[in-house]
């Protein structure tokens, strides 16, 4: 068993260790069919008229939400911004996300079946902040978060944790994520004509009122999606345990 936590903690940062540009492009695939081995778990497709019309019409509201939000931060932070001109931040949020995305919610099923489903939730969105800590503090960049980032971290990660543990749906927190990755990243953000570092902006946009904000409203909407959903929504893509 821990050989297999090690193959597949190599197999998940291995994108991050390596330069070329459509690193997640190439690897996700190569850890989704690994990982679903190392962490005994299926995927279980159910889609229909319903679902798509759902999950269209939340991709569109979760993009204008998060945009205006972004956009919001960005004036009152007093940033330029310039458009990415590469496709790569339309195509490495859409893989990047679904790396982490399965990373942690095979872990969360895990966790949920031996400690119980909220307290896994709530633990693994203490890590899913405290990461993005030590990353961006003790990593490359150097840069402290401020404690609004974490704030805003932890409600992201446990809103998506409650959407996830409902139904097991991997496809809703998913689309979350990608949405706020592809309009958090589709610009460049510049502070008199020089290009901020990442964990800079996390600062300045992630620990933003407006941001922290939509953050706390996810969550809620994680909470009531939980307690109140019942599994209306179809899943999607269910993330299930494989028991062969």
């Amino acid at each position: 068993m821990i050989l297999k936590l090690i193959v597949a903690l190599i197999l998940f940062a291995m994108p991050y260790t390596l330069p070329f540009s459509w690193k997640f492009f190439v690897l996700t695939p190569l850890f989704l069919m690994v990982g679903a081995k190392i962490f005994g778990v299926k995927f279980a497709v159910n889609f229909n008229l319903k679902a798509i019309i759902f999950f269209v019409a939340i991709s569109l509201a979760l993009f204008i939400a998060s945009s205006f939000a972004i956009n919001n931060a960005v004036s009152k932070a007093g940033l330029q911004t310039i458009q990415n001109g590469s496709l790569l931040w339309v195509i490495s949020p859409v893989f990047q996300s679904l790396h982490e995305e399965f990373a942690i919610r095979s872990l969360l099923l895990k966790c949920a079946n031996k400690i119980g489903p909220l307290v896994s939730a709530v633990l693994l969105a203490n890590i899913f902040a405290l990461t993005h800590y030590v990353l961006y503090g003790f990593g490359f960049e150097k840069v402290q978060l401020d404690f609004s980032v974490l704030v805003t971290l932890f409600s992201f990660g446990l809103g998506a944790n409650l959407l996830f543990l409902e139904g097991q749906n991997l496809f809703l927190p998913y689309l979350f994520h990608v949405c706020w990755n592809l309009a958090r990243f589709r610009n460049l953000l510049l502070r008199d004509g020089e290009i901020l570092k990442e964990g800079v902006t996390f600062n300045l946009i992630e620990g933003s009122t407006p941001v922290l904000t939509l953050s706390i409203c996810f969550l809620v909407f994680g909470l009531l999606f939980y307690f109140r959903n019942k599994s209306r929504i179809p899943a999607g893509v269910a993330l299930l345990e494989n028991t062969n």
